[in-house]
């Protein structure tokens, strides 16, 4: 086990690295999920970076398990409803 966050979090990102790299598992099929996005993120977002790993999707995933708990919860499709929203702003064609 790691004893820092730091290290903890350069652990994390050498296994996806390696996962990408030796295997060919695709960056778009791996996640990260954290208890703590205020305190875990900034030093996972270094080690990410760090290590080469992309940063980017951090908050697409985060916006994706939002819409899945609404989901799953709340039985709210909220890609359904942005969807009929879009279409209501959309100039007609």
């Amino acid at each position: 086990m790691a004893e820092t966050q730091a290290q903890e979090a350069a652990v994390v990102a050498d296994t996806l690295r390696r996962a990408h790299l030796a295997d060919g598992v695709p960056w778009g099929r791996m996640a990260v999920l954290v208890r703590s996005a205020q305190r875990q993120l900034p030093t996972l977002r270094r080690a990410l970076a760090a290590a080469g790993v992309p940063v980017v999707g951090i908050v697409f995933a985060a916006f994706a398990l939002a819409a899945a708990f609404l989901n799953a919860a709340f039985d709210f499709c909220l890609g359904c409803h942005m969807y009929l929203f879009i279409q209501r702003i959309r100039p007609a064609a």
